[in-house]
């Protein structure tokens, strides 16, 4: 699900069960992520990734083993994941400047302002992903 509200996007999903007089309550924290450029494609799917319990836990799970090393996309996207799942403000905005920034350095193909696909983006960071944490544990 992606909310786009003048060129932002919302990217929050810690949700709490709230003590109210009507029972079972979902309370969404809801975080908007500035667009840097034509970013929407990269956006829309790290809400997804985001919003995937088991993928946001693992990453977050990576930020916590590696404090200390090399600057890659992982570390770069677990520190994303870390800044929205330790706001206190219920609304907000996140600024994911390290993350694109790092993202443009690694694929010279999303180093633009044009029109990108989210499948193509997916697919090249799952796969990047996969290659940090293979080659992380062949050393």
């Amino acid at each position: 699900v992606v909310n786009e509200i003048k060129s932002q996007t919302i990217i929050r999903g810690r949700t709490t069960q709230a003590r109210s007089p009507l029972k079972n309550i979902i309370i969404i924290y809801l975080f908007f992520w500035f667009q840097f450029g034509n970013t929407c494609y990269s956006n829309s799917v790290l809400q997804a990734l985001y919003f995937c319990k088991p993928f946001r836990e693992k990453v977050l799970e990576y930020k916590a083993k590696n404090k200390k090393g090399k600057e890659t996309l992982l570390s770069c996207l677990a520190d994303l994941f870390y800044s929205i799942a330790t706001q206190k403000k219920k609304v907000g905005t996140i600024a994911p400047k390290k993350f694109i920034a790092r993202l443009r350095k690694e694929k010279v193909d999303f180093d633009n302002y044009m029109q990108q696909d989210a499948h193509e983006f997916l697919n090249f960071l799952i796969n990047h992903i996969n290659e940090i944490i293979v080659c992380k544990s062949i050393t």
